[in-house]
């Protein structure tokens, strides 16, 4: 079993995801991940991976456990 390299931007990149998946989870959490994703995106403008990869992983049925990536 090879080490995850834990500073690598994909690594960082799911973390975040499973982040957002966690919050959508909680109750109300719907609201605060669209609030948390609008923000993202106009912080960071033209960037549509993170919503995009939110939705593939909840409809993969990811809530964010550690660790959890879906393909």
């Amino acid at each position: 079993m090879s080490a995850v390299d834990t500073t690598s931007a994909e690594y960082m990149h799911q973390c975040l995801v499973r982040k957002v998946l966690k919050m959508r989870s909680a109750r109300g959490g719907a609201d605060r991940a669209r609030d948390f994703l609008d923000g993202w995106e106009k912080k960071h403008p033209g960037e549509k991976t993170l919503r995009a990869d939110v939705m593939d992983q909840w409809g993969r049925g990811n809530r964010g456990a550690d660790g959890d990536w879906r393909s």
